[in-house]
């Protein structure tokens, strides 16, 4: 039940097509895709990265564990 809750939440929040095509224009920009859905960036690379295992993204496989990684060094960047 909670998994088909989260699914649900995050396709009312984040709907397929605008979320896919705001990645992809973006360059997968983790802030921008935050910003414009006003969720959590974390909620973004989760969703890119199921959005890679069904195969729907533009991009090397792996890139969302990097976006993850390059997202975080640059808060902890700004932070610091």
């Amino acid at each position: 039940r909670v998994e088909l809750a989260n699914y649900f939440a995050a396709a009312l929040l984040m709907p397929y097509r605008p979320f896919l095509e705001l990645a992809e224009q973006s360059a997968y920009d983790i802030d921008r895709l935050a910003a414009a859905f006003g969720d959590q960036p974390i909620q973004d690379l989760g969703q890119l990265d199921q959005r890679e295992d069904m195969g729907d993204l533009k991009h090397p496989i792996g890139m969302v564990q990097r976006l993850g990684q390059q997202h975080a060094a640059c808060r902890a960047f700004r932070q610091g």
